[in-house]
């Protein structure tokens, strides 16, 4: 880990906040990934925040991979029938439609 603002690799632990992040489905099962988001404090700039999260941007719920799978399957469905497919609300489609 290094910090997001100086690249510094100079940082320390400073506690961390659970968060939950929906997923591609496996099957007809829904997928619902429980992750420790650690804070971490550069001891070089001073900053304080949460690491990088690689698999979801910024404050998203979702994942990168289901927002890809939602882009791929409104193609060829509406966003009512994508929404009740994945077991998601329509808003969060419609959210990750306008994303972009």
């Amino acid at each position: 880990m290094c910090c997001s603002l100086c690249r510094s690799k100079h940082i320390v632990r400073n506690g961390h906040v659970w968060r939950d992040f929906k997923s591609v489905p496996i099957g007809h099962t829904p997928v619902l990934l429980h992750t420790k988001i650690y804070r971490i404090k550069c001891k070089a700039c001073g900053c304080d925040l949460q690491e990088n999260i690689h698999f979801a941007y910024g404050k998203r719920t979702y994942t990168a991979r289901l927002e890809n799978l939602v882009m791929d399957l409104l193609k060829i469905a509406t966003i009512k029938s994508v929404a009740e497919y994945l077991h998601l609300t329509w808003d969060t489609v419609k959210i990750s439609t306008s994303a972009d």
